[in-house]
């Protein structure tokens, strides 16, 4: 080969030597732009998905402080009926138409009994459970202003809760509470008045059976509804 001609050869290798050293340079420059990009993004999509993470913990911890801080809730038909039935428990079996469980013998030869009702076993517990029925000026006229002023049904002698029957006895009672309704009346931030039908069939050569009404009112006190006054 002479010299001129292998000349021209190596400097046509040389050039495609170059050219193929360029072309590499710029894939892997390509390349790089190509893998950092998506990093770029993953970093922020990452910490974007923690932001609402933390907000939306931020929005659970405030829902949650909402529901423990003791907001009133308000009274439905429904908790009035079971307030109701405990008005009716009160009523027919402790004191205006029956008496708890007692023994059948005085104390000391007088007219008061040891009550024996297992739930009651004090004034404080009678007390207890009048203040999940009714309001604090409700329950203390029960416990010692009933049935009349100045005179208890039921007081404590010896350490132990008693009945005084010289102050029992029950009337003449027609209504019949069995499936009774409860209709909101009026009701605003602290107090509701309400009716509740039953039915009334009295003594007659031809009784009749009629609805009977009994309108009482709930008010919000010490962190629950209870009842106003007792209802018949």
């Amino acid at each position: 080969m002479k010299k001129n001609q292998w000349m021209k050869l190596r400097s046509a290798m040389m050039g495609l030597a170059i050219c193929s050293v360029m072309l590499c340079g710029c894939n892997t420059n390509g390349n790089s732009q190509t893998e950092g990009n998506p990093s770029d993004s993953d970093s922020e999509t990452e910490i974007a998905t923690q932001e609402q993470t933390n907000q939306g913990n931020d929005g659970d911890v405030s829902t949650e402080a909402g529901s423990e801080s003791g907001q009133k809730e308000a009274i439905t038909e429904a908790e009035l009926s079971r307030l109701f039935e405990e008005n009716l428990n009160c009523m027919l079996y402790i004191f205006e138409l029956g008496d708890l469980s007692h023994e059948e013998e005085p104390m000391d030869g007088d007219m008061i009994y040891r009550v024996t009702d297992d739930e009651f076993q004090s004034l404080a517990d009678l007390e207890e459970y009048l203040l999940t029925v009714y309001t604090k000026e409700e329950a203390d006229r029960l416990l010692y202003q009933y049935p009349y002023e100045d005179q208890s049904k039921y007081l404590e002698q010896d350490g132990v809760l008693c009945i005084n029957m010289a102050l029992s006895g029950g009337k003449g009672y027609y209504v019949d509470w069995t499936d009774f309704e409860v209709r909101i009346k009026t009701i605003d931030e602290d107090r509701c008045t309400f009716l509740v039908k039953g039915t009334i069939e009295e003594p007659a050569d031809e009784p009749i059976l009629e609805e009977y009404y009994s309108e009482g009112a709930a008010v919000y006190e010490n962190g629950h509804w209870v009842l106003e006054e007792m209802m018949y």
